[in-house]
């Protein structure tokens, strides 16, 4: 029996080792664009994107450093009729592009390969949906600060930072604010379990879709006596 490629006499099938791992990739890469915000956040694309609409394009997710966010895309976009064992990925950024270097290792009908690809993912910069309602000033909740220890509450809210809009000195206290209503609430319950004191308000400032819509104060005040 001999293959049908190179007649090179084989034991069984109609390929040999080297003329079937010619034929058959181990894995292919589906083309997709890297969409980067300035604070590291990346745009995981659904199946089916928009693309007359980034943000209706999928959901944003933040990732420890670029490279972890550069790893995940590529690891969604892989594809492996084979047996992929492991994947060796390098990235390299450039203004307008991603280069990748891939090296796979697996097995093809039970050889083994070894399988080196170079890809290139457009790369687009825009601002993510938080941090596009922060540049617009956008916020859910206010959390209104009224006591002595301004520096030590503050230490608090540093914490989380990520999801602060602006912070502004009124008379008698700092107003912070928030572009997230459930981070200001959980703010709230930390400062209140140091023992301050936390007195809640609504204020209503519109309708969607039938549904009215409130935006929150909290009002931090001095510690209460034990």
């Amino acid at each position: 029996m001999r293959c049908i490629v190179c007649g090179k006499e084989i034991k069984k099938g109609n390929l040999c080792r080297e003329c079937l791992l010619k034929r058959h990739e181990l894995f292919t890469i589906k083309k997709f664009e890297v969409i980067l915000c300035n604070c590291g956040s990346v745009l995981v694309q659904p199946t089916t994107p928009d693309p007359r609409n980034y943000h209706k394009r999928g959901r944003w997710k933040r990732f420890p450093s670029i490279e972890k966010a550069l790893r995940y895309l590529i690891n969604s976009n892989i594809k492996s009729e084979h047996e992929l064992s492991s994947l060796d990925i390098e990235t390299e950024v450039l203004s307008d592009r991603v280069v990748f270097k891939l090296t796979g290792y697996g097995r093809i009908k039970g050889y083994k390969k070894v399988e080196s690809k170079r890809f290139e993912a457009r790369l687009k910069r825009t601002l993510c949906t938080e941090c596009a309602k922060k540049a617009g000033g956008y916020y859910e909740a206010v959390l209104q600060i009224r006591a002595n220890k301004k520096d030590e509450i503050m230490k608090v809210v540093e914490k989380y930072g990520d999801a602060v809009s602006r912070v502004k000195e009124v008379r008698g206290g700092i107003d912070v604010f928030f572009v997230k209503k459930n981070v200001a609430k959980k703010v709230s319950r930390v400062l209140r379990a140091m023992g301050y004191e936390i007195k809640t308000s609504y204020k209503l400032i519109g309708v969607k879709e039938g549904k009215k819509i409130y935006r929150e104060y909290y009002s931090v005040k001095e510690k209460t006596k034990p």
